[in-house]
This record gives C-alpha cells, sequence and structure tokens, in this order.
C-alpha cells in the first residue's frame, strides 16, 4: 500500500493548497499566500486527492539498518542513475475521511500522517 497523509482541518499550518511544495520542495508556506495564488477563476478549490512524488537520498547504512529492524514495508520504486540509486516514494494527500475513502474499507492502514489543529 501506498502512504498517505490526510489534513483535517482547513485551517491547519499545512492545507491542502500547501502541502506539496512541503513535500517536494521541503518550502513552507503559510497557506493563505497558496490559497489566494490557487483562487483563480478556473480553480476556485483545492482537490479532495492530490499525490506527490518525493525523491529520497540511498539510505545510508545504518539507516537501512534501522529500516530493517523495523520491519518497514518498502512501497517506493528505485531506478539507477550513473553513480548511486535514486529512491522515489508517492504519498496521497486526502482532506477528509470521506477522500480517504476512495481507497476503501481499510484505507486508514495507509496513513502515516495527519495534520490538523488543536
Amino acid at each position: 500500500m501506498l502512504p498517505a497523509t490526510m489534513i483535517s482541518s482547513p485551517t491547519a499550518l499545512i492545507t491542502t493548497y500547501s502541502v506539496k511544495r512541503l513535500l517536494q520542495q521541503a518550502i513552507f508556506e503559510p497557506s493563505t499566500t497558496t490559497r489566494e495564488r490557487a483562487a483563480a477563476p478556473a480553480n476556485p478549490h483545492a482537490e479532495d486527492l492530490l499525490h506527490t512524488d518525493r525523491q529520497r537520498d540511498p539510505p545510508t547504512a545504518s539507516a537501512a539498518s534501522f529500516s530493517s529492524s523495523t520491519n518497514a514495508a518498502s512501497t517506493s520504486s528505485a531506478s539507477s542513475h550513473g553513480t548511486g540509486t535514486e529512491t522515489v516514494q508517492r504519498y496521497f494527500i486526502v482532506d477528509s475521511t470521506d477522500a480517504l475513502q476512495k481507497f476503501g474499507a481499510d484505507a486508514w492502514e495507509m496513513v502515516v500522517c495527519v495534520m490538523t489543529t488543536g
């Protein structure tokens, strides 16, 4: 299963407007800024389901031993580019439990993070 992140509050610091840039480029932008930029006539609201692909560096020896000791299942795909192996991990981002249910009855098993206020 691919990992999913659920954003359960439109007032959270990270919303569906800003999460993609945060996960892909590690750049935080306030949601008000990204919401204003996205509020074009053709794009009045954020989607309830997004996906992002995050490139990861090859694991180090200590990280590899840690992940094997925690029995973490790897859902990433690896591709070789010259000197090393580059790993790309796909994440799904949903904005509600309704959107999460698009993945089926066992969708909660995919959730790796919940972002909310409170």
